[in-house]
């Protein structure tokens, strides 16, 4: 009885989770409400209460969720092609992370809108700063440590471009999304720009 309990409380959860990605991604986190949440997800407001004490806490769990998810993406893009020379490796993880930061998906649209929002909510953006670095860090890894380890040497410091890098990426979410030629040309536009920024 107890383990039929926890898992209608859990499915219940989760659907609360993903209805109030879908509300956020339409809406955003400035006009969605508690009660559009309640509708999308087909229960009462006092069910999503019992869930979420408030506002806040739901759009902590929506944005761990969303960074959670779009980090998993990331890392698989990131994890591609290992034995690659740089040059290579980086095109393959730059076209594969433009892919993973789609902003039609409405996980990376409800990110992005409360990366926004978290400009003027410190609570929010002790959240997304966390989230952010540790993107940072995983193109650092996989997009700029192989260039060193292959000898060339950074014209500016290596977490400068791995940070450039991910607000490039980030930037083109923000926008509709590409046709497949436009993100083969954002990719090609990222790629160079990675080139010159090693001495040749």
């Amino acid at each position: 009885m107890r383990r039929s309990q926890d898992a209608r409380h859990q499915a219940t959860h989760e659907a609360l989770l993903v209805a109030a990605v879908g509300v956020l991604s339409r809406k955003g986190a400035h006009a969605s409400t508690l009660q559009d949440v309640a509708e999308a997800a087909g229960v009462s407001k006092g069910a999503l209460t019992y869930h979420f004490k408030s506002r806040d806490e739901l759009l902590d769990e929506v944005l761990v969720r969303c960074a959670q998810r779009l980090r998993g993406r990331l890392s698989e893009a990131l994890g591609t092609h290992p034995s690659e020379p740089p040059a290579r490796r980086a095109r393959e993880v730059l076209a594969a992370a433009v892919r993973a930061l789609d902003p039609t998906d409405p996980e990376v649209a409800a990110l992005s809108d409360l990366a926004a929002l978290s400009r003027h909510d410190a609570r929010l953006r002790g959240h997304v700063s966390l989230c952010l670095a540790e993107l940072e860090q995983a193109l650092l890894d996989a997009v700029v440590t192989p260039r060193l380890a292959a000898g060339l040497a950074p014209r500016v410091p290596a977490g400068a471009i791995a940070r450039l890098c991910l607000g490039a990426l980030l930037g083109a979410g923000l926008l509709e999304p590409p046709a497949e030629a436009d993100a083969q040309a954002h990719t090609l536009a990222l790629e160079k720009a990675l080139a010159g920024l090693f001495e040749a």
